[in-house]
């Protein structure tokens, strides 16, 4: 879907549906002088923190009900990472492309690495091999952090 009018905050989710499920939305943010950008989702029947990666359910084609993305998912399937909390069943934008917050799985994630979504815990990231290319990395870590921690990374969700 192309760029609307935004209607609501980008940092409070709603029980109410107010925009197009996949509309986007591009935000210069003054602080890293980035464009991220925003997408519109219904989430799933979880909550999620602050930091989790989501992609689309499996037969799934919409962002209606986005989920934690499943252990060692691909690439592909990533529609964005939570700023926010989200409720089971809300409405609100996640962050798909920019600068933003995400867990490190159970191992952490060194600054500077690739990151993929992690082996152990849904939701996570895991670095890359720092001399292997890694055909599931979507981002790098700006910052590191130990296990089950937030991060800051630059990272782009293709789903």
């Amino acid at each position: 879907m192309s760029s609307t009018v935004l209607v609501g905050p980008l940092d409070v989710p709603s029980a109410t549906q107010r925009t197009p499920l996949g509309t986007k939305c591009v935000v210069l943010d003054p602080d890293t002088g980035c464009e991220n950008e925003w997408i519109y989702v219904k989430n799933g029947a979880a909550t999620a923190a602050i930091g989790v990666v989501m992609q689309r359910p499996a037969d799934a084609t919409t962002y209606t009900g986005v989920v934690k993305a499943a252990v060692d998912s691909i690439k592909e399937r990533l529609v964005g990472v939570t700023q926010v909390a989200f409720a089971a069943n809300y409405y609100g934008w996640i962050l798909r492309n920019g600068i933003g917050s995400v867990i490190a799985d159970t191992a952490g994630v060194t600054k500077t690495m690739g990151i993929k979504v992690g082996n152990a815990v849904a939701g996570t990231v895991d670095e890359t091999s720092a001399t292997v290319a890694d055909a599931n990395a979507f981002g790098w870590a700006i910052t590191g952090a130990t296990a089950t921690n937030l991060l800051t990374a630059k990272f782009a969700c293709p789903g």
